[in-house]
């Protein structure tokens, strides 16, 4: 058995990567990459959930506030929509990683600066990474949290 040092294991890491597409024709106006956080609740929680099963990345919000997010940040500056997430958007694609895809539908001018994902109201991963000027637009969202990492 192959014993892991706890100095050798990472923070999960992961990245938010966006698209911006036209709600008639489908068409792609913008696309984006960015890192994203892992906060401490999100850690924590992660922790409690494989003793009890209790944290499931349940929720992701939009904001419209560019603020740089740090270990302890708990939710988004200025929210403007919250969605809940089904079994299907949430996958594991490959050995350590979990990817969470979401759309948001867009009414009016909206300028997205900050998004996370949350086990009900707790914070789990957070950004800023994201600039999106939308007007009446999709915005299609992907997560992928890595923990294979671990050397």
């Amino acid at each position: 058995m192959k014993i892991i040092k706890s100095e050798k294991l990472k923070k999960p890491q992961g990245y938010l990567e966006y698209w911006i597409k036209d709600k008639d024709t489908g068409e792609i106006i913008k696309h984006g990459k960015g890192k994203n956080i892992v906060v401490n609740a999100g850690l924590n929680g992660l922790v409690q959930g494989m003793i009890d099963g209790s944290f499931i990345i349940d929720t992701i919000k939009i904001g419209t506030t560019n603020t740089a997010f740090v270990s302890n940040s708990t939710d988004l500056t200025t929210p403007v929509q919250t969605l809940s997430l089904s079994g299907s958007e949430r996958t594991t694609a490959t050995v350590g990683k979990i990817i969470i895809s979401k759309n948001f539908s867009i009414s009016g001018a909206q300028d997205i600066q900050e998004i996370g994902i949350f086990s009900g109201s707790t914070a789990w991963a957070l950004t800023s990474a994201i600039d999106a000027q939308l007007n009446n637009q999709v915005l299609f969202t992907q997560w992928t949290i890595d923990f294979s990492d671990i050397t």
